[in-house]
């Protein structure tokens, strides 16, 4: 394989390039063919994965029966998190549920 780049420039600076590629085999380019392809599915995998990744691992349903459950006992309770996750909502529903009330009238 033989390859050739030209630099494309602008005042002075290289903003681009121009290049051409001359294979001695078509296996050659069968070869890059194939590893294209190759590259291109494991990056549709691994976005993928990011994006997996990024989503939230709880729903609002769950944090819900977990305050729920949390409210249900009369054990210590101690809620941690970034600011701006709620944390006071549910120190507060803690607080107001009836059977906690009851129990520390």
């Amino acid at each position: 394989m033989v390859t050739a780049r030209i630099p494309i420039e602008r005042e002075g600076e290289i903003i681009g390039a121009v290049g051409t590629i001359i294979f001695k085999d078509v296996m050659e380019v069968n070869y890059m063919s194939d590893y294209i392809k190759t590259v291109d599915s494991q990056m549709t995998k691994y976005k993928h994965e990011v994006k997996r990744l990024n989503q939230a691992k709880y729903t609002f349903d769950d944090i819900i029966d977990t305050v729920k459950g949390a409210a249900n006992t009369n054990s210590t309770i101690c809620i941690i998190g970034e600011s701006g996750t709620g944390k006071e909502w549910g120190n507060r529903k803690i607080r107001i549920s009836k059977w906690r009330h009851d129990i520390l009238r």
